[in-house]
């Protein structure tokens, strides 16, 4: 795969956030800041020759108050994507026929106690959605993928399953993204349909990862 194309296609992970429902309420933490210093070791993607960001990025829980932004950034990421691995009818079906944000939409597909946000800034730029041991999406912006936003977010659901007790993680993911995850250590299992709308079918891949024990 070649640069240009791991790097547009790095911030996409999942098909499946279809799966969530919306439920009413909000998501509160601590903001958890990671220094650039952190990142720089931790988040390198090895797909871009573009420098780390200098600034901080900082995770937190998503609100209801995102939705707009979350949207425009799932469909700002389908729309970066070359139509290799995926035609422009399943792409513009991924997006779900959306060229414009809505937030409402979303919300009816993703629960906010589930979704935490990236922010450089005060800008949400990239986001990931996950229950307990899967990881069910992983957007982030075109104009800040190649800069270790992904990895960072995927690294926090990992680091969220390891202080939960749990020693495996799976996640499914589109051809694009497949390289990525074989990157932070993910093992591919086996392809499988996900379905879109409109009776649209594309390939995925169903993947996981082992991670270590945290002592106790």
């Amino acid at each position: 795969m070649v640069p240009e194309r791991s790097r547009k296609a790095c911030g996409i992970a999942t098909l499946s956030a279809q799966r969530l429902r919306q439920e009413k309420g909000y998501a509160y933490a601590t903001k958890m800041s990671i220094t650039c210093q952190k990142v720089k070791q931790t988040c390198n993607l090895n797909v871009s020759h573009e420098p780390m960001s200098a600034n901080e990025i900082s995770l937190r829980p998503a609100l209801e108050t995102d939705a707009w932004v979350l949207s425009a950034i799932h469909i700002a990421a389908i729309k970066a994507l070359p139509a290799t691995f995926y035609t422009e009818k399943e792409l513009l079906a991924w997006r779900n026929y959306r060229d414009k944000p809505d937030g409402s939409n979303i919300l009816k597909s993703m629960k906010v106690e589930t979704c935490k946000v990236a922010i450089k800034g005060d800008v949400v730029i990239g986001f990931t959605s996950f229950i307990v041991d899967e990881l069910i999406g992983l957007y982030v912006h075109p104009k800040h993928q190649g800069k270790g936003i992904g990895r960072a977010l995927v690294q926090h659901f990992c680091d969220e399953a390891t202080d939960q007790g749990i020693d495996k993680v799976i996640t499914t993911a589109s051809l694009y993204a497949e390289g990525f995850y074989l990157r932070l250590g993910f093992t591919a299992i086996q392809k499988a349909p996900h379905y879109l709308r409109k009776g649209i079918v594309v390939p995925v891949t169903k993947m996981s990862k082992t991670l270590a024990t945290a002592p106790r």
